[in-house]
């Protein structure tokens, strides 16, 4: 765990007097629509005020990384700078399609949404978008290093100093209504089994884990977690890197095929909500909130999403003891904004994220969703008991490790094709064994075309 230690010490860093985080997830509309545009207008902010013709910036983004406050200070930008932002929201599972294509066909919106660094490659940035190195906010990040390229460069300006604080988030009131509030933090996997099978006996209506495979990037989260964690107690912990290298394969790795089998295990054993297949981020959300299923593997985002629908919520959160262990993973990346070099209006998208990334717009965000923020001078609010229980516990006493994803950032552009084939296993359309080895060949081959380091 030492040696991973020193890939997050930036985030430790960052997280002393620091408060609150937030990343992307959902918001409650956009899920069934293709494009759906959304943006502020003079009618609707009473910006009448303004004078001269008013420019307009295409936003693209997703269910997921769209926040509601977005609205209030895309208002506050066109009463002050009379740009209009048109917010265009396609479903999750559409977006990186959606957004490659539209890079591709000369249709680039002006500023798009992805995390950094580790998505620089699948949008290429040097090709598609504004180097953003040279920008005055840049002097005040809490965490500038993990925005950096190989070469030292910025293309995205973050939404968060750090990110991705895995842990299972769970409904309180549920859980004591169950009776199970004395066994919410299980020592060892079995324990953690037991605590399923005890919420499912007591209730059998409440789904334990709540899984919306619809977006195959949520149920992923406990693969790319759980791995590294799993490896640390093995012959080979510095196994991802000896992958990402070609010094090793995934087919060379037994604690992988372990880690997706403890996975099909949730299924098979009904610790997961029957609907899991067509289930979407916002119906999880709206599970948890109401009470239908207890709990959810996720990151800190979800928590501010749940918190922001439902007030009166009291969410409890704890680490999963992969291989017994008592220790969590977190990102690599933070969420962040990049300006497209082809976009209609360029020069208007750059004024956005130079407003986006002042005190009085940041503090707007961090008042409706408190987080760590990306910048010294911006208050990130108070952060909710149950994000903080994790970051005081596991971050800043480095008792974590950097996610799978994160520990080989230049395979994330075929990522996605991995996340659907969890999807199709846990289904029973593959084997952990065939989902590994078709990763493998496809991973071999990418990073041979890619030209990557030992390939």
């Amino acid at each position: 765990m030492k040696h991973l230690a020193a890939l997050g010490l930036a985030f430790v860093l960052c997280l002393s007097g620091c408060s609150g985080n937030a990343q992307p997830e959902a918001s409650d509309q956009g899920q069934n629509a293709q494009e759906t545009p959304q943006s502020g207008s003079p009618a609707d902010s009473g910006a009448g005020q303004n004078t001269g013709e008013t420019q307009k910036v295409i936003w693209f983004t997703s269910a997921t990384k769209f926040k509601e406050v977005y609205k209030v200070m895309a208002d506050k930008l066109l009463q002050e700078e009379n740009i209009e932002i048109e917010f265009q929201q396609v479903p999750d599972d559409q977006y990186h399609i959606m957004l490659k294509t539209k890079l591709a066909t000369g249709d680039a919106p002006d500023i798009f949404e992805h995390n950094a660094p580790t998505e620089y490659d699948t949008v290429k940035v040097e090709e598609n978008c504004v180097e953003l190195s040279d920008q005055d906010w840049v002097s005040r990040l809490v965490n500038p290093d993990i925005l950096k390229d190989k070469n030292g460069k910025i293309w995205g300006m973050p939404r968060e100093s750090s990110s991705c604080f895995f842990a299972m988030y769970y409904n309180k009131g549920l859980i004591e209504k169950l009776g199970v509030s004395d066994q919410m933090n299980p020592k060892t996997y079995e324990e953690f089994l037991q605590l399923l099978d005890q919420i499912k006996q007591a209730d059998s209506s409440v789904a334990p884990v709540f899984f919306p495979d619809k977006d195959s990037s949520v149920m992923q989260c406990v693969v790319t977690s759980a791995l590294p964690i799993v490896l640390s107690t093995g012959e080979h912990p510095d196994a991802l890197e000896k992958i990402r290298v070609n010094e090793m394969k995934w087919t060379d790795l037994p604690e992988y095929e372990q880690v997706l089998n403890n996975l099909i295990e949730l299924y098979d054993k009904g610790y997961v909500n029957e609907n899991h297949a067509s289930a979407t981020v916002d119906m999880a959300k709206e599970a948890i909130g109401t009470g239908q299923a207890a709990m959810m593997y996720t990151g800190e985002w979800t928590v501010t999403d749940l918190l922001a629908k439902y007030p009166e919520l009291e969410l409890g959160s704890f680490v999963v003891p992969f291989a017994d262990q008592d220790a969590t993973s977190i990102g690599a990346y933070v969420h962040s904004f990049y300006v497209c070099k082809n976009g209609p209006n360029t020069d208007a998208a750059m004024k956005v994220l130079e407003c986006f990334s002042k005190p009085e717009y940041m503090n707007i965000f961090y008042q409706d969703s408190p987080g760590f923020p990306p910048f010294h001078d911006v208050d990130g609010g108070e952060v909710p008991e149950c994000v903080q229980n994790i970051v005081d516990n596991y971050v800043q006493t480095s008792k974590y490790y950097i996610e799978m994803n994160g520990q080989i950032p230049e395979m994330s552009s075929i990522l996605p094709d991995l996340w659907i084939n969890y999807v199709d296993m846990v289904n029973g359309g593959s084997s952990p064994e065939q989902v590994i080895t078709e990763w493998q060949d496809k991973y071999e081959e990418y990073m041979t075309e890619t030209e990557q380091s030992g390939f």
